[in-house]
This record gives structure tokens, sequence and C-alpha cells, in this order.
């Protein structure tokens, strides 16, 4: 008996020598007993192997998610000491498993008191996400968002922390980006805006001066050079042109000649155009739009496009402000009219 039980090999399916045993030996029901217990040993062990072979690949999955995956995953204690990263953290940071790297040394100096923030969040509520920046080997900046929780083994002791992040730096940038160039294009806007307003009070400026010293040089032309009116009517004249001149410095100031012609549309233009014209002109002028289907492009400067639109339609609504009527292209009907034909070719 001691001989059987000696020659088996529990570590391997069945029995290899089986002796026989007639069912009158006195041994048979032990020798059946010993076969039974093999047997469910040996399911036993097919068990286990299936398991290890399922546990083992299940662990290579993981493994090669953890590895592979394109976030950066990160195993830390609650005293911040890096225990297993991802190849992509290893990557993005510079850093490798034979390095002692404590979490708090790489966030970035001036956000380092919000680490023990962090930390305190993780302890109480046992989760915590946000963003983090921190400071790659070779010096560069990097901006993470951070999910992180707390793993605990199946007694219920923490393991540690374990995190997923993502490398937002680029959006973070990109954003800073729109933001600067929305900014850029509101001023521009601002000064377009202000030029042509500018443009229209010089032409009406202009207008307003043409009236004096036309009027000042035939008062100084009806009266001798002797008359103390003369040198008084001499010095308005002066005044004047010094006018004519500071608006005429005024309108290059608001000519951004210095801009370079690009491809335009100017159908809209033209109609971005009328729209501070409506507070401006008298309440007895109307004025209608009548627009050529189809695009219109042309290259040229927009504000300066908008400058000569400013002066041809106050020129229309000058020369009608007195009776009133429509301004637009067609002729005849009550009331005066006058036309502005903007061809387009």
């Amino acid at each position: 008996m001691f001989s059987f039980i000696g020659s088996i090999n529990w570590e391997q399916k069945g029995i290899v020598s089986e002796p026989a045993i007639r069912e009158d030996h006195p041994f048979f029901i032990l020798f059946q007993a010993i076969w039974l217990i093999k047997d469910e040993l040996d399911d036993l062990l097919r068990e286990r192997k299936a398991t290890e072979s399922e546990l083992r690949k299940s662990e290579e999955k993981y493994r090669e998610l953890f590895e592979k995956g394109s976030d950066l995953l990160c195993f830390h204690d609650l005293d911040g000491n890096i225990l297993d990263t991802n190849l992509a953290f290893k990557k993005e940071y510079g850093w490798h498993e034979a390095e002692a790297l404590n979490l708090r040394d790489m966030v970035c100096p001036r956000y380092r008191h919000l680490y023990d923030d962090y930390i305190e969040r993780i302890r109480n509520r046992g989760k915590d996400r946000g963003t983090f920046c921190i400071v790659a080997k070779d010096g560069h900046e990097i901006i993470l968002e951070y999910n992180n929780a707390m793993v605990y083994d199946a007694d219920g002791n923490l393991l540690g922390i374990q995190g997923s992040s993502r490398d937002i730096t680029d959006k973070i940038h990109a954003a800073r980006e729109n933001r600067r160039l929305q900014e850029e294009l509101r001023q521009k806007h601002t000064t377009e805006a202000i030029g042509i307003l500018a443009g229209g009070i010089a032409h009406d400026f202009n207008n307003i001066l043409g009236i004096i010293l036309g009027n000042t040089e035939l008062a100084m032309a009806d009266i001798p050079e002797s008359d103390r009116a003369w040198e008084k009517l001499k010095k308005v004249r002066n005044a004047s042109l010094r006018a004519k001149d500071m608006v005429k410095q005024l309108m290059s100031l608001t000519r951004m000649d210095d801009m370079a012609k690009e491809r335009i549309e100017i159908l809209p233009i033209v109609e971005s155009s009328l729209k501070p014209l409506q507070a401006s002109i008298p309440q007895s002028v109307d004025i209608q739009t009548h627009f050529s289907a189809g695009p219109g492009e042309i290259m040229a400067d927009p504000s300066q496009i908008r400058q000569i639109l400013i002066h041809l339609y106050t020129n229309a609504a000058h020369a009608m402000e007195d009776k009133g009527g429509d301004a637009h292209n067609s002729h005849g009907g009550k009331g005066k009219r006058c036309g502005i034909e903007i061809p387009v070719s």
C-alpha cells in the first residue's frame, strides 16, 4: 500500500501504474478510495491550472492596456511616492522605474501649495479630479487633466491612489491663442468703426469749413485791405486753413494706408457702411438699397472702401436734406431723389 501511494505523481494527471487488485482483496476498498481521491485532485489541479491561465491572460491584458494606453496612468501612495506608471507617463515626463520620484516634486513650484489640498480631498472623499501643472525632466511644463481615486484590496486595506490624466497643454495654449486673436479682431473692428465715424465727422466738418472759408474770402474781396475788418477776416481764413489741415491729418490716420489689399466681397461692406449713417442723416432722408445677385469680389483695403462709401452717402444725404426724399438708384416720383451706382468688375 505504501509502495503504491509513494509511486503516485500527485502533480500529474492519472496514475501511471495501477496494481491489479481483485475485489476480494482485503485492501480493495482502500485502493478504490485512493483512486477516487486522485481523480478529485486531478480535477482540482486542472481547475487551478485553468484559473491560473485565465488570471495570467487577464494580467497580461491589463498590463498591455496599462502600458499601451494613451492616457497617462500613475499609481502612488498617500505620501506622493510613485509606485507605478505606464509607458505614456514615462515617455511624457521622462521618468524610468529605477528612479525614486515623488508626485509633489513634479508639480510646478508656483502651484506646489495646491498639492496638499489635493491629498486632503483624496483623504476626505476617496477621489478627486481637476488639473495639475507639472514640470517634465527636460524643464517644459505640462498641464494635466486628472481623475484619481483610492484603491483597496479584498480586505479593505488601502493599496494606494490610482489615477489617469491627459495632457491638455496644447488645448489650453490653443484656447489662449484663440482669445488673443478674438481680442485683436475686436480691436480691429473697433478701430475701423472709429475710423468710419471719424471719416463721417471729418467730412461734415470739411463742409462747414468750406462754407466759412468761402464766405470769408468773398468778404475779403468785397472790402479793401486798409479796412480793419479785412485783417480780422484774414485771421478767420488762416484759422480755417489750419483746421482743414488738422482734418486732413485726422483722415490720414483713419485711412490706414499701410494695410495691404485683400480679396473682399463688396456687398457686405456696402451694407455695413450704411449702419453708422442711420443715426446721423436727417430723418427726412430715406435710404433704400438694391443689390445685384451674385458675389462681387474686388482687391482693396476694406477700411478705405468704407471711407469712400461714407463720403458718397453723406454727399447724397446733404443734397436732399432740405426737401427730403429717397436715396436710391431710381428716378422719378415724389420727393428729391439721389442715386449712387457702384459698378463692380
